[in-house]
């Protein structure tokens, strides 16, 4: 059946079609790491009665292009994934984030810095973060009065 109310709005369909392509291309160009909606590197902490586990995936950084650091309750990432293309490579397609970025993660806990391990492997960080014995809980022995 013959829609005329479809017909006469398909150059509209037609320019919202070529806005959201547009948009697209503009937010891919400003912020490549981020049009996803997610971070660059995804980070998973979980806590344990210890502290904290951190995993980041960081595939195509080196370990030299990598630095933690914690202060009090803080985790900063941060460093620097490059990119692997021939010099005179054009794009055809690009979703993987390159250029500096930095994570900053605040814990519900103290961290005790010394006690920190970390190692890089297969693109993925592996973090132990121990909780400050200061800001661990104690438990407390009631005298009998």
């Amino acid at each position: 059946m013959f829609n005329p109310y479809f017909w006469s709005h398909r150059p509209i369909n037609r320019l919202w079609d070529e806005w959201s392509r547009l948009h697209d291309e503009i937010s891919r160009r400003i912020a490549p790491a981020s049009r996803s909606g997610q971070e660059f590197p995804a980070v998973n902490i979980h806590l344990t009665p210890e502290g904290a586990q951190l995993t980041a995936e960081l595939p195509g950084v080196k370990n030299g292009d990598l630095h933690l650091s914690v202060s009090g309750r803080t985790v900063t990432l941060k460093g620097e994934r490059k990119a692997v293309v021939p010099e005179n490579a054009r794009w055809h397609r690009r979703e993987s984030p390159e250029g500096k970025f930095v994570r900053v993660m605040e814990l519900p806990f103290a961290l005790e810095a010394s006690g920190v391990e970390a190692k890089l492997a297969n693109g993925i960080l592996q973090a132990t973060l121990p909780r400050a014995e200061a800001d661990k809980p104690r438990q407390i022995t009631i005298a009998h009065g």
